[in-house]
């Protein structure tokens, strides 16, 4: 746990060259589907509502991977974009079913995964429990992108503290 700052700034590093690039993937198209399970959830739903919707007024589809294959699925096509939020708990199988299914249907499905960044002398048994955390790194990265790249700035809003709703 001491080394923690040092790992996040770590993963901030490795992201880095890919910010862009994944921020090109969701300026690229105004409608995504997010999905992901076990305690990615939590941050695929708030991403693709709280950041995209609300900040970027980026039309999203957050669908729990449990719940992708009852229903979501028929709306899988080339051109639609999916983005899966993987981490490393014990819920990979159900984030894998999707992984297996959507590159067959779509040529716009990207994974967000968290192995691929935080560092691997991060041990094992915190893995999956900062999880979580590294995804929050890795997605802080993406919307500086995102915002810069689509001159939209986070803080820009129509109606959130704004008018009476």
């Amino acid at each position: 746990m001491a080394g923690l700052p040092q790992a996040f700034l770590a993963t901030k590093q490795a992201f880095e060259p890919k910010a862009a690039d994944y921020a090109r993937i969701i300026a690229g198209s105004d409608y995504h589907m997010f999905t992901a399970a076990g305690n990615m959830w939590p941050a695929a739903n708030y991403y693709a509502t709280c950041i995209l919707e609300e900040m970027q007024w980026i039309r999203t589809r957050p669908v729990h991977a449990s719940d992708f294959f009852h229903g979501p699925l028929e709306l899988i096509e080339n051109g639609v974009s999916l983005i899966l939020f993987k981490g490393e708990d014990g819920y990979g199988e159900l984030a894998e079913r999707v992984a297996s299914f959507a590159p067959k249907y779509t040529d716009k499905f990207t994974v967000l995964d968290t192995a691929d960044f935080v560092p691997r002398d991060t041990p094992a048994r915190l893995r999956s429990l900062l999880a979580p955390a590294f995804m929050a790194t890795i997605l802080e990265r993406l919307s500086a992108h995102l915002e810069k790249m689509r001159s939209h700035p986070l803080v820009t809003r129509r109606y959130y503290n704004r008018v009476e709703y």
